[in-house]
């Protein structure tokens, strides 16, 4: 996903990437999608081309004791 280290789900979906030392997730449940900006730091991904990507949450390394829980949210929905 867009030049990164990606994380599939079997549909070939991407669920997870790495991104310049922090991971970004797609989170579809909004539920979980508010929990991970709620963490410090966290905010919605901007790839770079001013737009920032509604279900996609990057998370920053320093929260990286989250990164478990969020990526198999990101694989559930």
């Amino acid at each position: 996903m867009f030049g990164a280290p990606c994380v599939k789900r079997d549909t070939g979906k991407v669920a997870c990437c790495s991104w310049h030392g922090d991971v970004v997730f797609k989170l579809a449940d909004e539920g979980s999608r508010s929990e991970a900006l709620a963490l410090d730091g966290a905010e919605l991904f901007d790839p770079g081309m001013g737009r920032r990507m509604k279900e996609w949450v990057l998370v920053p390394v320093a929260r990286s004791d989250r990164w478990a829980e969020l990526a198999k949210r990101s694989f559930t929905g």
